[in-house]
């Protein structure tokens, strides 16, 4: 009796169906506990913000105990989380922001990635439809990788410019939090879709010459 042959998209395509269906769940939840006033939904909610100052300053700037706090603000000295209890409406902005991004680039990466696997089924692997999802996949976690960088060091810096009366900087380069295994593996993911097209033609101009 033949064995039925296996699918080569596993083990991916399950975990992908099921991180997919349990972000689902968990935005569910977590909108509804928010409507209630329990909950948050990427810092939307939260009724309290922080940020991690080690996050956005270099060893040269001042040390926790020099900033100037402003009222309402809290500091945790042992992590150096700088926190406010009854965050207005500019801090709670800014504090989404902080964790929005890197929220929208997961989220955005496993719904382009279940869109591959499910046109690979569809069509076939080395195809040139299959190809063109693999590199926007590719090309969405550089993008993203780097825009999530500059927009989380921003609202981090921006945040905690609301909670001192010290000078903060919108952005200082040497602090950012480079993804440098995010941005390696959408470089990889777009040689290979290079590849990918490449052999899905010659495939196509072999068969033309059969």
């Amino acid at each position: 009796m033949q064995s039925k042959s296996r699918n080569p998209l596993e083990p991916v395509a399950t975990v992908v169906s099921f991180l997919l269906a349990a972000t689902s769940v968990l935005l569910v939840i977590s909108a509804i506990a928010t409507v209630f006033g329990s909950g948050s939904v990427m810092g939307i909610g939260h009724s309290f913000v922080y940020v991690d100052v080690p996050d956005i300053v270099s060893s040269s700037d001042l040390r926790t105990g020099q900033w100037i706090l402003r009222v309402g603000t809290s500091a945790n000295t042992i992590g150096y989380r700088l926190g406010v209890a009854h965050p207005d409406v500019g801090q709670r902005v800014w504090y989404t922001l902080t964790m929005l991004p890197g929220s929208a680039l997961f989220i955005g990466a496993l719904i382009l990635l279940n869109r591959l696997i499910r046109g690979a089924k569809r069509d076939g692997i080395y195809t040139p439809a299959t190809a063109k999802r693999l590199r926007t996949l590719g090309w969405f976690l550089l993008a993203g990788a780097l825009t999530r960088m500059i927009v989380e060091a921003v609202a981090a810096n921006r945040l905690l410019a609301t909670m001192v009366a010290n000078q903060v900087d919108w952005l200082r380069p040497n602090t950012w939090d480079t993804p440098w295994a995010v941005l390696l593996i959408a470089a990889g993911l777009l040689s290979f879709a290079r590849v990918m097209r490449i052999g899905a033609e010659m495939r196509d101009d072999l068969q033309g010459t059969v």
